[in-house]
């Protein structure tokens, strides 16, 4: 029930549709229970009292009951509507903003078909609750209190008779409910795991046609779908037999109210107008029995995705900023790690007792075979995880004591993966720093060689890019990420490979204005390419989570090491030249 109540608090902020939707149903319930009466008094007046007079306004009555009716119910349906999508959209923001909050481990655990499988089957099930379920078991607790007024001034015995079979369908719709949860859950997990699957054929879409496995992923999918099908069925196969069941129970509560009622009716005891109008209330008094196996089970539902969804919002960041926290206004860019340590699952180390200091303006580069630990480091410094021992500090200060916006502020990244955006190569390269002018624009796209090609297109900058840059090539996305990284003149930057699917020529080009945009600021670059090694000021050279070696380019190649493996391996000799 705490889930229920906390779907309901989001909706209890917006009183003022719940209140009118409220007010709709009591009057729409209050236009629903007239015309009984009004046929009581026709079939009494009129058919037996042969009351000609009386027979214009009733059947008035009865099209103004309708008309009101019809009124009350486009007004409950559209506070309704307007409360549930108020409510809906205060839970995502709520949830997409916990997704921008948790740290980068969530994500290395979580595929992200099940994350967006939550952000939207699971939230439009919570939608279907506070939209229908809600308002409809309040409907149907105020007619039934209603009807049952009426059906006791008609006749006691009639009505406490026609709720002989009420405790067994209050039993029936709670076994329903116990029997429920658990297959509505294993469905919301079948979901999340078709739509995992749905994303990862999409995203791997040229991999998959590369290798010829279409065949091989439309039969994966098909399973995730099967498996998904068996547990709807399986649901449907629940509830056909518990609301026939309930059905059943009301109909025999009717014939049994019916056969009584008849009785009186032919003994003179009932008028036959008040047995139609009970007969008519009998059925109203029995819908919202019915109607509450349903609104259970919508509401179980809400429960097994209101536990998925509350379970994100409410789920704790592994990197938190100190109440403490301070903030960095000015970086000059020492980076120091002392004694760093860390792991991913808690078991295997990805970095073992990692210590070097950076001068400011230095330019760094990082060696060693994949999997070695670099890319974990810069994840480190930028403070996407917190190191399981040891310190990482930019300007003598621990990172876990400066707010994280405003270490990152100082920071930019440029990845192998450049992940563009649906927007205009503006737009994309202005997104770290939206205020930005074209002036920076236009100087930032200079510096990393997007000019060129921007200037071949018939918007230019203002030309709109696909789903993660499509329109783009390889290289031309990392230019713009390039791009994107300059503009917001950060005083550490890190560079991962980023000139990798650009040829030689234009490297060249952008290795120049990279000259021009590292000078005096701390750039740490991942790479093996010789111009790049041959530049910096200082190289560390991992190997298995450890850093192996350390120095100039000169010191490292004059030694019998890891370094000097790798310079012989591609082919270039000590003083970086091509081997003959």
């Amino acid at each position: 029930m705490s889930i229920l109540r906390r779907c309901l608090a989001y909706e209890l902020k917006y009183r003022r549709y719940v209140i009118g939707g409220l007010v709709a149903i009591v009057a729409g319930i209050g236009a629903d229970l007239i015309p009984p009466l009004l046929i009581r008094a026709t079939i009494d007046r009129v058919l037996v009292g042969h009351d000609l007079e009386a027979l214009g306004p009733l059947a008035l009555g009865l099209v103004a009951a309708a008309g009101l009716g019809c009124v009350c119910a486009y007004c409950q349906a559209l506070m309704v509507e307007c409360s549930a999508q108020s409510a809906i959209r205060d839970i995502r923001q709520d949830l997409h903003g916990s997704l921008q909050r948790l740290s980068i481990g969530f994500f290395d655990r979580t595929p992200s078909g099940q994350t967006i499988a939550l952000a939207t089957s699971d939230v439009d099930q919570l939608r279907r609750f506070l939209g229908f379920a809600v308002f409809e078991l309040t409907r149907g607790l105020l007619s039934f209190i209603g009807v049952l007024v009426i059906c006791i001034q008609l006749h006691p015995g009639l009505a406490a008779l026609s709720l002989a079979p009420a405790p067994v369908m209050v039993w029936v719709s709670a076994r329903y409910a116990h029997r429920a949860r658990p297959l509505f859950a294993d469905i919301r997990t079948r979901v999340a795991e078709m739509t995992a699957r749905l994303q990862e054929g999409l995203a791997g879409t040229r991999v998959v046609r590369c290798y010829l496995q279409e065949e091989r992923e439309v039969a994966r999918f098909l399973h995730s779908a099967q498996r998904l099908r068996e547990g709807h069925v399986e649901a449907a196969r629940l509830m056909s037999f518990y609301l026939p069941l309930l059905q059943l129970f009301s109909a025999l509560g009717t014939g049994v109210v019916l056969a009584y009622g008849g009785t009186l009716a032919m003994q003179g005891k009932l008028s036959v107008g008040s047995l139609v109008a009970f007969m008519a209330y009998q059925a109203r008094l029995n819908w919202p029995v019915r109607m509450a196996g349903f609104a259970v089970s919508l509401a179980e539902q809400a429960i097994t995705a209101g536990q998925r969804v509350f379970g994100i919002i409410d789920q704790p960041s592994e990197v938190e900023d100190a109440r403490d926290a301070v903030d960095l206004d000015t970086v000059r860019g020492e980076v120091e790690f002392d004694d760093v340590s860390f792991s991913y699952d808690g078991r295997l180390p990805a970095l073992e007792h990692v210590s070097f200091r950076v001068p400011a303006g230095s330019r760094v580069a990082l060696l060693g075979p994949t999997g070695s630990g670099k890319s974990t480091l810069m994840a480190l410094l930028m403070r996407f995880y917190d190191p399981t021992g040891g310190r990482v500090l930019v300007d003598g200060v621990d990172v876990r004591n400066v707010r994280q916006a405003s270490l990152r502020s100082h920071m930019a990244a440029v990845l192998q993966d450049s992940m563009l955006f649906g927007d205009t190569i503006r737009g994309n390269i202005a997104f770290g720093r939206p205020n930005a002018g074209d002036e920076e624009i236009a100087r930032a796209a200079e510096l990393a060689q997007v000019s060129g090609f921007v200037g071949e297109l018939e918007k230019g900058f203002d030309t709109e890019l696909g789903e993660r840059g499509a329109g783009l090539s390889g290289g031309q996305r990392q230019r713009v990420a390039l791009a994107r990284a300059l503009v917001t003149d950060p005083a550490i930057l890190i560079l991962d490979d980023c000139t990798s699917s650009v040829d030689a020529a234009t490297e060249q080009a952008i290795q120049a204005g990279l000259d021009e945009a590292m000078a005096g600021r701390t750039t740490f670059v991942i790479g093996q390419r010789p111009s790049t090694l041959r530049q910096a000021d200082l190289i560390l050279v991992f190997d298995g989570g450890r850093l192996v070696e350390m120095g100039t380019h000169d010191e490292l190649a004059a030694r019998s090491g890891l370094y000097r493996e790798v310079l012989e391996a591609s082919g270039t000799t000590a003083d970086g030249r091509g081997a003959p």
